[in-house]
C-alpha cells in the first residue's frame, strides 16, 4: 500500500493550510518559511508540488541529495529538509519513516557545526584586533574625506566603501542586510514606512531606524542613534557631497552615482565593498564576518554582563547568544 497517495497531489497550498491548521500558535515568519521551502522544493525538482509524486518524502538521502545539488546554501538546505520532518508529523507518517529522516538531519546538522566551529577557530587566528581597526580607519579618514565636489568616479567608490567599513567598525556590525534598499530623511514621519530601513537627521542627531531585518517580524523597529562623532562626520561629508538634493529621494548606498534613478547596492555588492576597503587600508582582505567576530572578541575581553550581551547580540541580528560564546 502507498501511504503517500493521498498526499502526493497535494499544492503548495494544501499543506500550508494544513501547517497552519496543525500549527495555530505559529508566527507569520515561521509559516512564511514553511511556504518558501515548499516552493524551493519545486525550484529544486522545477515541476510543481502536485507532480513530484511526494518523492521528497520516500527517500531521505535522495532528496538531501537534490539539495545539495542546488544552488543554496548549507543553512537554507538544512532549513528546508527540516520543514519535511514538519510535513511528515502532519501527515502522521510511519514512525520508522520519520526517523530516518530525523537521524539523516541531525548528521548533517552535526556536520555543518563542526565545519563551522573550524571556520571560527582560522577566523580567531587571523583576526585583526578591533582596537587596530579603529586606530587605522582614524589614521586613514583624511585620505577619503577631501572631495571637493568635482571629481566622481573612482573617488566616489573609495569613499563610499570606505564608509561601509566604517559602519561595521565605529559602532555595533549589524547584518548586511539593514543597510539595502536604506533611504534617508529628515522627517520622522518618514521612517514610519515600514518598506525601508532609514537614515534619520534631526539636527545633531542622527540615528539608524531598522524595520527590516531578520527578525523584525518578531522584535519590531529598532532604532540606533549613532554616538561616534568620526563616522557622523564621514557620512554628513558623503550625504552633502553625494546625495546633495536628492536626499529625500536617493537611497544611501547607490550602485552608481551616474544613473538618473540610482539602484541600491545589494547585500553582494556591500559584501565586495568591505573586502575592497579593508585589503586597501589594513592590507588583508577581511569578510564582514570577520569584522564581526573581531567585534564579538573585543567584547568577550571587557566580558559585559548578560544583559549587555543579549541586547548586543539582538542588534546584530542574532536570534540566541551561541555565536558569542563560540568567539569567547
Amino acid at each position: 500500500m502507498d501511504i503517500f497517495k493521498k498526499w502526493a497531489t497535494y499544492k503548495v497550498i494544501d499543506f500550508v493550510t494544513l501547517h497552519n491548521l496543525s500549527f495555530l500558535d505559529s508566527s507569520q515568519s515561521t509559516k512564511g518559511t514553511f511556504e518558501q521551502s515548499l516552493k524551493r522544493i519545486e525550484k529544486i525538482y522545477d515541476k510543481p508540488l502536485q507532480e513530484l509524486d511526494a518523492i521528497y518524502l520516500r527517500d531521505e538521502h535522495a532528496f538531501l541529495k537534490m539539495l545539495k545539488d542546488s544552488k543554496y546554501s548549507d543553512n537554507t538546505i538544512l532549513t528546508t529538509y527540516t520543514q519535511i520532518l514538519k510535513v511528515l508529523k502532519m501527515i502522521d507518517a510511519p514512525l520508522n519513516i520519520y526517523s530516518k529522516y530525523v537521524k539523516l538531519l541531525k548528521e548533517k546538522t552535526a556536520e555543518r557545526d563542526e565545519v563551522q566551529q573550524l571556520k571560527i577557530e582560522i577566523q580567531k587566528d587571523s583576526l585583526i584586533h578591533y582596537k587596530t581597526l579603529q586606530r587605522e580607519l582614524d589614521i586613514n579618514e583624511d585620505e577619503y574625506v577631501d572631495y571637493d565636489g568635482d571629481e566622481e568616479g573612482d573617488k566616489f567608490n573609495d569613499l563610499r566603501n570606505f564608509l561601509l567599513i566604517k559602519l561595521f567598525i565605529t559602532q555595533i556590525p549589524v547584518r548586511v542586510g539593514n543597510y539595502t534598499k536604506l533611504k534617508i530623511t529628515k522627517k520622522s514621519s518618514d521612517y514610519a514606512n515600514k518598506d525601508f530601513n532609514w537614515l534619520y537627521m534631526k539636527g545633531d542627531l542622527m540615528m539608524w531606524v531598522f524595520n527590516k531585518y531578520r527578525t523584525s517580524k518578531d522584535i519590531g523597529t529598532k532604532e540606533l542613534i549613532i554616538t561616534d562623532e568620526g563616522l557622523k562626520r564621514v557620512l554628513l561629508h558623503y550625504i552633502t557631497n553625494y546625495i546633495g538634493s536628492n536626499i529625500d529621494k536617493d537611497y544611501l548606498f547607490p550602485k552608481d552615482i551616474y544613473s538618473t534613478k540610482r539602484i541600491p547596492m545589494i547585500a553582494k555588492d556591500i559584501n565586495s565593498a568591505i573586502l575592497l576597503s579593508s585589503y586597501k587600508i589594513f592590507g588583508q582582505a577581511l569578510t564582514i564576518e570577520q569584522l564581526r567576530a573581531s567585534y564579538l572578541s573585543f567584547i568577550a575581553e571587557i566580558d559585559p554582563d548578560f544583559n549587555s550581551k543579549m541586547e548586543i547580540a539582538s542588534i546584530m541580528g542574532y536570534s540566541n547568544t551561541h555565536k558569542i560564546q563560540q568567539y569567547n
